[in-house]
Order: structure tokens, then C-alpha cells, then sequence
């Protein structure tokens, strides 16, 4: 294959992450697409989400008093008081000069809400995106042009250029992929708004566990939609990288903190990999750094860190410039050492456990408090400080809703850590409240000289700090990296989405684990528990003589599993459900088909009817491309109709277990496409 050698190469960066997948090994890769730019009909403001729309709304109306208006937007807890939600999007609308602190509306804040009240649409610009090595448009339409950055390729092969905000920009070396072909016949209206829908369902599954959704404001609509005839190759960053317990490679979407599930299959296919040597370079060069003794980056021991501490404790302070070097230096240590202990924490949890943390919380912060108080005394730490602890503890619901791997926060990441170890002897928490049982009011205490240096109030607490203070968080920040690190090596430098105890690991349900976590990777951590535990039970059953324990858990996970993807499909622009039906009909279905409609319409609706009524629903949401991209159709409609047929018969099923595997490996792909395509 010859492929095409830019001489400059025009790089997208937009800042996403991958920490919460706690990757092993992690390699920067340029992915080659075509941009086309594109005008269309949009509403004039699409930047405020729904919430926050309507609570402009109400402001606007006069309203200023906040439990009144949780009231009027239905976010009263239950005991009566108003969500700390609406407090969320008061500060957001603050922060954005919407409105003043006094819930008034600034002149900005008018002339937004003058935008959302009307229904007036204009013509704005807007680009797509095709990827040059699966051949296929991307699920990404974006505002605008996106401005690139002009890189060269180094004489190692890496392309070179720098991300983040000047004087914080971090060197990137990436790998470039490189394509035969660089070029595509335009998109066509119909392609146009198929990407649009598609993108829709990308941010739709992002959102969904958060409740926030944010419309993007374009008109799908034929004879609105025109494109630019020239098109230009740019290149993606994205991070290729590997986990632990898992065989395949991923690709981040190089837009959003997920994961591409086109550039990952692209990334793993042999046959991708033996026709352009880029790919080959690119995914050899990423197995063999995870095949090294690994230690996470975040648990080696900080070299900055070491140098102020070195220099605080040697330097001798011998005039006014030396002692101003002194506290500047000390200050550093303090700040940095706080968000180290965060690092280390955030590189120990689970963050697909996060909605089990939410669920949890009360909308008021002391209620949360003495919650996680109760938790950690019972572990066996120490909250005798209690102030300073009950502070440290003291969390919005908010901040646990909006705490990202990537950008940790300490208290809420404690109290979640604090969640996970209530009932698990081998979550970190636990392990630390042994060897560390003071940790708490450590931390606390450090936090107390941190929050005033990093509000830039430093001399608040300059009397209070010294030589024995900074050996103090050195020691305590030590403490944590070799407790943490101990931990990590003890559970084979993996965080565990589901702790195995030492009971569970000779036995056949270890070994249905083992195979799940095999077989879906990471999309183990986008599947609900319904869906989990229906897979895991039809394995454990597997071998009994009566399959219908077996038929109801394999069913029992496709239901859900369509359930759940249908959560991120838009019931409006559903297609014809008696056509979808003749159309299934026509791929061989019979006894989906003769789900009850009522049951059809209830799942259209939005809820979890049956196993035929989710699968006409869900076919009937996905557009006409999303049906043909689905390998194997046929027998994927085949499978699911002999599942329900198996599943209709009352009473022992009996000599269908050979018929049953072969359901079930059919059964287990469909739920990995649904899992990687329609779940987040």
C-alpha cells in the first residue's frame, strides 16, 4: 500500500481525557481525516443546557429566591429542601455573567434569554469529519472550523507540537497514521443528517448518567444543508492505549473523554495492520511498552516534589531574597503535595462506581459528612480532630457529580473512597485506615494550610508553617505512595471494578468472571447490573440439564441491555413500527414479532417492556445506515427470536443447551456492539 507522506501536518487537539480507564500503557497517535465544511439552519443559542435554561427563565420571571424555585423546577430533596443542583447553576450562571450574585439579570444575561425565547434559526457553519482508515464518516459534527496546529514529522518519526495554554503547554510526540487514499466524494444531504443523529446519540450516552443533556440546535431537515466541495486532511489526536486484564488496545474519540469504538476496531484489526505499516508501528510500539514492569506514573515519586522539599530542608535563609525564595518554595510544596494526595487517590478508584456513590448522597453536605465520618471510624481511622475532619468530609452532591479522574478534588474523592470500602475489606480506603489510621486529620490539617495559599492568602498561615511542618506532609505524602502503591501491586496493578474475594476465585463463578471481563474489557464498566448479572448467571448456569435458568439470564441481559441503549435514542424520529416489523418478518423473525404493541409503545416511551417489544423498539429508533452496519443481521435477528421463542415455553426447558451456545455467542456480540455504540 502506498501511503500518503504530508509535509506538514495539520493537527486537531481538543483536550479529553482517558485517566478514569486507568490505563497501563498509553500512546499519543495522529488519525487521518477529511474535514468538510458545511452550512446549515441552527437556533440562535444552544450554549446553556436545559437546567440551566430554565432556571434563566425563571429569574428572568423575577423569581430570586432559590428554594422557591427548586420548587418550580422539581429539584426539592426529600425532606423538603432545595437541591444543591440549583445552587450548581446559580454559580454557573454567575461564572458565565448571566446574573449578578444577587440572582439578578445582567445585561448579557438579557440579551441570552431574548435568544432562547425566540424561535428564530440562521444559517451558521459547522464541519464533519471522515476517517480516512475505516472508510466511514465519524459521529462528530462541530461548530464552526476548529483551528489547527501546524506540525512537522521529527527525524525519529514523531510528530512534534505542543498543547495546553501558553506558559502551561505541554510537548506532545505523536505517531501519525497515514492513509492511502486522501480523498471523498462530498457528503450528501442524507449523509449530513445521519452524522447529525448520530452525534446526537454520542452526547446523548455521555450525559445520560449525569442528567444533563445539551441540545446542539441544528434543523435535520432536507434543502437547509449545503457543502463546501473542498475538503482538507487533518489529523486527530487521540491516545491509543492498553488496561490491565485485557487483551485489545483502545482509541480515546479525540473529542469527548470516551472511548472510539470505530478508531479501536480500526486500531485492533490484523488485516488494518498488515496494509499500512503506520498502524502496524503504532500498535506494536504500544504492546511493547505495556508488556514492561509497569508502575503507575502517578504512584513514582514526584521529582519536583523531592527538589523543594531538598531545598527547604538544606537552604539556609541568609538574606531578605533568600527568605522571600524560602516561603515561595514552601508555599509550592504545600499546594503540590495536596494535589499529589489527590493524584494518588483518583489513580486507586473505580470512577464507573461514581453513579452508586451518587445515589447515595444527600443534598446536604453535613448530612454527607457525618455519613462518611460513621463509615471511617467503623474502618478504623481516627476523626478525633473533628472540625477540621467534619470539614474535609463536608461535600456537595454537586462536586461528586461533576468529579472527573482527570481532575481530582479531594473531599469528594474521599468520601467516595470511604463509600466503596463500607462494605469491601479490600478497597484502598481500608487498607490505608490500617496502616495509616491518622490519615484523615493529616490530610485535614494540610488542607487547612493549602485552601488559603491556593486562594492567595498566603501569610494567613506563614506563621503556622516551618521545617517541622513540611518534614510532616512529606512524611504524610510518602505514607499514602508506598500504602497505595502496596495495595496496586497486591492486586496486580489493577483497580477491580467488582472486588473478588479469596473464597470466589476457585470456583465456577470466578471462572463466568473471568470470561466477561475477557470478552467485554472495558465495556463491562458501561453495562447496567441487570445486564452483568444476566451474562454472569447464564454462564454459572450453563452446564445445568434445565436451560431455562440459563434461557431467562441470557434473555435477561439482552432486554436491559437493549433498554439501555435505547436511553440514547431519540423516540421522535422513530420509523414506521409496523414497516420495522414486516422488515424483521423479512430477516427471519417470528416470534419477536408478535410482541404486543402496547408493549412496543411502552418501550418507544421510554420504558423496559420485554425482550421483543426493546428490539422492535430499538430497531425502529436506529436510522437505515445504523441497520446495515450491523454484521451478520440476519442471524442477530434469528438469534433473539429463538431466544424468545425458547425463553415462551412454561415450565423445564430441556436438550436446548447446544442450540443455547450458539445463541449465546451471537447474544454476547450483539450486547458488546450495543455497549460500545450506544452506552456510555
Amino acid at each position: 500500500m502506498s501511503l500518503h507522506q504530508p509535509k506538514v501536518f495539520k493537527v486537531l487537539h481538543q483536550p479529553h481525557s482517558i485517566a478514569q480507564y486507568h490505563p497501563k500503557a498509553m500512546q499519543d497517535i495522529l488519525w487521518p481525516c477529511l474535514r468538510f465544511a458545511i452550512s446549515l439552519q441552527a437556533k440562535a443559542d444552544q450554549n446553556l443546557n436545559l437546567f440551566e435554561r430554565t432556571l434563566l427563565r425563571l429569574l428572568g420571571e423575577g423569581g430570586s429566591d432559590l428554594k422557591q424555585l427548586s420548587q418550580q423546577m422539581g429539584l426539592m430533596n426529600e425532606e423538603g429542601e432545595h437541591s444543591s443542583l440549583t445552587e450548581f447553576l446559580s454559580l454557573k450562571l454567575q461564572q458565565l455573567d448571566l446574573i449578578t450574585d444577587r440572582l439578578r439579570l445582567t445585561h448579557e444575561g438579557e440579551q441570552v434569554l431574548k435568544k432562547i425565547n425566540s424561535s428564530q434559526t440562521k444559517v451558521i457553519g459547522a464541519t464533519v469529519y471522515f476517517d480516512l482508515i475505516n472508510q466511514c464518516w465519524l459521529p462528530v459534527i462541530s461548530r464552526g472550523e476548529l483551528s489547527p496546529v501546524n506540525a512537522e514529522q521529527a527525524s525519529s518519526g514523531l510528530v512534534e507540537f505542543a498543547q495546553g495554554s501558553v506558559g502551561k503547554a505541554e510537548k506532545v510526540q505523536a505517531i501519525p497514521l497515514l492513509s492511502e487514499n486522501v480523498s471523498k466524494k462530498l457528503p450528501d444531504e442524507r449523509e449530513v443528517i445521519e452524522i447529525i443523529k448520530r452525534s446526537r446519540q454520542q452526547n446523548k450516552k455521555l450525559t445520560a448518567s449525569s442528567g444533563r443533556g445539551n441540545h446542539d440546535g441544528f434543523i435535520a431537515s432536507s434543502g437547509t444543508i449545503s457543502v463546501n466541495p473542498e475538503s482538507e486532511l487533518v489529523y486527530l489526536h487521540c491516545y491509543a492505549f492498553r488496561v490491565d486484564g485485557v487483551n485489545s488496545a483502545y482509541v480515546s474519540d479525540g473529542f469527548r473523554s470516551t472511548i472510539q469504538e470505530r478508531f479501536t476496531r480500526g486500531f485492533n484489526s490484523h488485516s488494518n495492520r498488515e496494509n499500512n505499516s503506520t498502524l502496524k508501528i503504532a500498535y506494536e510500539g504500544l504492546l511493547q511498552k505495556s508488556r514492561r514492569t509497569h508502575q503507575r506514573q502517578v504512584m513514582q515519586k514526584s521529582k519536583s516534589l523531592d527538589r523543594l522539599y531538598h531545598a527547604l530542608t538544606a537552604d539556609q535563609v541568609k538574606n531578605a531574597i533568600g527568605q522571600a525564595e524560602y516561603e515561595n518554595n514552601l508555599s509550592s510544596f504545600v499546594s503540590k503535595s495536596y494535589h499529589e494526595i489527590e493524584q494518588m487517590l483518583a489513580e486507586c478508584y473505580a470512577f464507573s462506581k461514581l453513579d452508586n456513590c451518587i445515589s447515595e448522597l444527600s443534598a446536604d453536605p453535613q448530612r454527607n459528612a457525618d455519613l462518611a465520618k460513621k463509615i471511617a471510624s467503623k474502618l478504623g481511622f481516627e476523626v478525633s480532630d473533628g472540625k477540621l475532619v467534619n470539614n474535609l468530609l463536608k461535600v456537595n452532591k454537586g462536586s461528586v457529580i461533576h468529579l472527573k479522574a482527570e481532575q481530582p478534588v479531594m473531599s469528594p474523592l474521599l468520601f467516595c473512597h470511604l463509600l466503596a470500602a463500607r462494605n469491601d475489606e479490600q478497597q484502598p480506603m481500608a487498607r490505608l485506615a490500617k496502616e495509616y489510621p491518622d490519615l484523615l486529620s493529616s490530610i485535614a490539617k494540610l488542607r487547612r494550610w493549602r485552601n488559603p495559599i491556593d486562594h492567595g492568602d498566603a501569610d494567613a498561615v506563614r506563621n503556622e508553617l516551618g521545617l517541622e511542618q513540611a518534614r510532616f506532609i512529606y512524611q504524610l505524602v510518602e505514607r499514602v505512595r508506598e500504602t497505595l502503591s502496596d495495595w496496586l501491586k497486591d492486586n496486580n496493578n489493577q483497580v477491580a471494578e467488582i472486588t473478588v474475594p479469596n473464597w470466589f476465585k476457585e470456583d465456577i463463578r470466578s471462572e463466568a468472571s473471568n470470561k466477561l471481563d475477557k470478552y467485554f474489557g472495558l465495556m463491562c464498566s458501561r453495562m447496567c447490573e441487570h445486564v452483568y448479572q444476566g451474562l454472569f448467571d447464564a454462564l454459572v448456569f450453563a452446564n445445568f440439564e434445565d436451560a431455562r435458568n440459563r434461557t431467562n439470564a441470557l434473555a435477561g441481559a439482552l432486554q436491559h441491555a437493549l433498554y439501555q441503549a435505547c436511553q440514547v435514542l431519540d423516540a421522535s424520529e422513530v420509523n414506521d413500527t409496523e414497516l420495522m416489523i414486516r422488515q424483521l418478518e423479512g430477516l427471519g423473525a417470528v416470534s419477536i414479532t408478535k410482541s404486543n404493541r402496547h408493549k412496543v409503545q411502552d418501550a418507544l416511551n421510554g420504558s423496559n417492556a420485554s425482550l421483543g417489544a426493546n428490539f422492535i423498539a430499538f430497531w425502529a429508533q436506529i436510522t437505515d445506515q445504523q441497520q446495515k452496519e450491523f454484521r451478520k443481521t440476519e442471524s442477530f435477528v434469528k438469534a433473539v427470536d429463538r431466544l424468545n421463542k425458547i425463553r415462551g415455553h412454561s415450565g423445564p426447558i430441556l436438550g436446548q443447551n447446544e442450540n443455547l451456545n450458539e445463541i449465546e455467542k451471537t447474544v454476547f456480540e450483539l450486547i458488546k456492539l450495543l455497549m460500545e455504540q450506544y452506552c456510555g
